[in-house]
């Protein structure tokens, strides 16, 4: 049996990197599917691929989600779409200031969306936790 380990805040921020990168391939093999830019004989494997990088993305956030404390579905849906939707600007920010290095305070400030977004993530986990030992009392 393997014991389980804390994260910390490195191991999570390795896995949202993680996480980014998943998102940005479904995401690519989305739009070159929307624009017909892949063979027809391939349409079908590459979609298969992107349903198994979705899983793999999702299972990486939920687990990630009940680390914090986080256990119910609809909630990690919900803060889910809004990380989403972060680590696409953040990513799109970071390519930017790759290009055009006035765009520094945009990417900080991106940046601390992620942050932030994660934050919330924690205390909606502490209040879960709060729920459920006040639930069982």
């Amino acid at each position: 049996m393997t014991k389980r380990v804390e994260l910390g805040v490195k191991g999570r921020e390795n896995l949202w990197e993680t996480v980014n990168h998943l998102v940005n391939a479904e995401y690519h093999i989305v739009k070159k599917l929307e624009k017909g830019e892949i063979p027809d004989d391939l349409k079908q494997y590459f979609n298969e691929l992107r349903i198994k990088i979705r899983n793999t993305r999702q299972s990486i956030v939920y687990k990630l989600y009940e680390e914090l404390g986080i256990k119910d579905d609809k909630l990690k849906a919900l803060i889910w779409c809004i990380h989403k939707h972060l680590l696409l600007q953040y990513e799109n920010a970071r390519e930017n200031y790759m290009k055009y290095e006035d765009f520094v305070e945009e990417l900080s400030e991106c940046f601390k969306c992620l942050v932030g977004i994660e934050n919330i993530a924690k205390m909606l986990g502490e209040l879960s936790k709060k729920k459920e030992k006040s639930e069982s009392s």
